[in-house]
Formats: structure tokens, C-alpha cells, sequence
């Protein structure tokens, strides 16, 4: 028998903290996460997280002797996202191949020639279902990842899993921000569905959920009223996402990233910075939680991160 005392949950490429508050939420467990960046580990410390430093380009599966009976990883993203170099695209064909083909085998290294080295650490995160075999699986990408994903499921049904993969909308779980990621979600225990919305851009024309609340505005979250007018990623946000205009704060935000730079409320006098605090409110992360290093340094940890909602609402999906 399992020693209980060892039997734990794991959050790869864990940032700041965003899947871990949602994962707690959930299960009432701490989990380990495993994560090197220094200003994300001092937040996650000071937050109370639970974290082993280490690098998850070097570090193996059987590193961690414990067992893992859920795992959630949310692999780097700039070399797939629409804000970074887009250089991992010409890696997901091959992706997907070894995603449905060699998650049997093990260690899943590829022969080398990535596009980009982040490539790698997506492929080793299937490694990880494959040595510890935990009771459940999420995974989290930017919506090009898509496809590795649902590759994915077609090796991890080989090791006995129900699966489930798709893009989801955060704002369809409260979150107040339309921020779509890639997710798989993998059980040995249960027939795998997606969680169920709880909020919609048009609640009387979704039925089949029964009441949904509308979608949370910039506006609700933050309690601004007429002093803010609008968001505005600024001018290179808008150059990489095709915005033509500001965003109303009668609205969810688009997609936070790590570019706090770029990020200014459009008041009736002129522009503003946002404050970190703020765009970490529009992440779903409670009040008050505690940022660490520059400001910089907290801008990209908030864009990163998982907001803690979506992850509450998948993990209780899998549970």
C-alpha cells in the first residue's frame, strides 16, 4: 500500500502560483510545484506554495519519489503564443507525432532540431504521465498548442485514461478576462468532461447549462466606475493582436500578458499605467496576493500565470 504521507500533487512549470491557488481550492491540498524562476518562487513563498526549485529542461520524472496522484503542467508558452517569436509553430507537427505515438516509450526525447528548445519541455511533460502514472491529468497551452494535445489523448487512452482536450474561455468560468488556452484533461477513474460554464457572453441563449450568469466586466472586478473608460494593450499589443481599439471596461479584458509596459487605462484626461494588483484582479488571483521583485518582474508573472479560477474549475471536472 501507498504511504499517504507521499502521495501528492504536482504542478510543473508552476509561476507564480495561479494553477496551485486553483488547485487548493479544489482539493484542499498544497501541491508541490516545481519551478525555477527566482522572482516566481519568492511569490510563491510568500503566498505559503509549496515549491522544489528545479529545472524542468534537466530535471527527470524519477527526480521527485513521491507518488503523484494528480498532475498539472503548463508548459512555456512564448515560443507558441501570438504575443512571443511563434517559433515553436514549425515544431507541432512533429509534436503531435511523437504526442500520439511515443508516449509509451520513454524517456521522450526527441532527436534534436527543434525550432525552438521550449518544444522539448512540452514533449517532456507526457514523460511525466508516462513514469508516475497519476490518477489525473491537465495540461495548459496557448491555443496553437491545440493539437499536441488531442495527439496527446490518442497516447495517453493507450496507458488506460479517458481524455478530453479543447479550448477554453475563462470567462466562461467568472474569470473577468475572454482568455482562451489549449487544455487536456486526462482520468483513470472517471469518464473525462470539460467543466461546465458558469457564466456567458449571452446567458439567455445558452439553455442546455440551465442559469448562467453574463460574463464579469473589467468594471465589476475592479469596482471602477466612470474613471476608467477603457483598456489599451498600447501600440505593440495591438500590432501582435490585431486590436483597432480600446477596450470598454464595460467589458472582460482581453488576454493579460506579460507586457505590463503596454498596458494603460484610457481615462477621460488622457492614459494611465495600470497597476500590477489591478491586472493580477483581472487574472482571478485573490486580493492582496504577493507579487514579488519588480515591477517588471510581477507584470510577467501575472500575464503567465494560470488564472486560479480556471484551474479550480478543471480540477474539480477531474475530481
Amino acid at each position: 500500500m501507498r504511504n499517504e504521507t507521499h502521495i501528492m500533487i504536482v504542478s510543473l512549470f508552476a509561476g507564480p502560483g495561479g494553477a496551485c491557488e486553483g488547485i487548493h481550492q479544489a482539493t484542499g491540498q498544497h501541491p508541490i510545484g516545481i519551478e525555477r524562476n527566482p522572482d516566481a518562487v519568492a511569490t510563491r513563498d510568500a503566498a505559503g506554495h509549496v515549491t522544489l526549485v528545479a529545472d524542468l529542461a534537466t530535471m527527470t520524472p524519477c527526480d521527485l519519489d513521491v507518488d503523484v496522484d494528480g498532475l498539472w503542467a503548463s508548459p512555456p508558452c512564448p515560443a507558441f503564443s501570438t504575443a512571443g517569436d511563434r517559433e515553436g509553430h514549425a515544431d507541432l507537427e512533429h509534436l503531435c507525432w511523437l504526442a500520439a505515438r511515443h508516449i509509451t516509450w520513454g524517456p521522450l526525447c526527441a532527436p534534436g532540431g527543434w525550432a525552438h528548445p521550449d518544444s522539448q519541455l512540452i514533449v517532456n511533460t507526457l514523460w511525466w504521465v508516462k513514469t508516475h502514472r497519476p490518477r489525473w491529468v491537465a495540461f495548459e497551452q496557448v491555443p496553437a498548442v491545440a493539437p499536441v494535445w488531442a495527439a496527446a489523448c490518442l497516447g495517453l487512452e493507450q496507458l488506460g485514461y479517458s481524455t478530453w482536450s479543447g479550448v477554453l474561455n475563462a470567462a466562461d468560468q467568472g474569470v473577468p478576462q475572454t482568455r482562451q488556452r489549449a487544455f487536456l484533461m486526462a482520468s483513470r477513474d472517471k469518464l473525462v468532461c470539460p467543466p461546465i460554464p458558469t457564466h456567458s457572453k449571452h446567458p439567455a441563449e445558452v439553455p442546455l447549462w440551465g442559469s448562467l450568469l453574463p460574463w464579469v466586466s473589467m468594471a465589476d472586478a475592479l469596482g471602477y466606475g466612470p474613471r476608467a473608460l477603457a483598456y489599451n494593450r498600447g501600440t505593440g499589443m495591438t500590432e501582435r493582436h490585431g486590436d483597432r481599439a480600446p477596450t470598454p471596461i464595460s467589458d472582460p479584458a482581453p488576454t493579460i500578458t506579460g507586457h505590463g509596459k503596454d498596458m494603460r487605462w484610457v481615462l477621460p484626461a488622457g492614459e494611465t499605467r495600470c497597476e500590477p494588483h489591478e491586472l493580477a484582479t483581472l487574472q482571478g488571483f485573490r486580493d492582496g496576493y504577493p507579487f514579488q521583485g519588480s515591477r517588471t518582474a510581477q507584470f510577467r508573472q501575472i500575464g503567465d500565470a494560470v488564472p486560479p479560477p480556471m484551474a479550480r474549475a478543471i480540477v474539480e471536472a477531474l475530481i
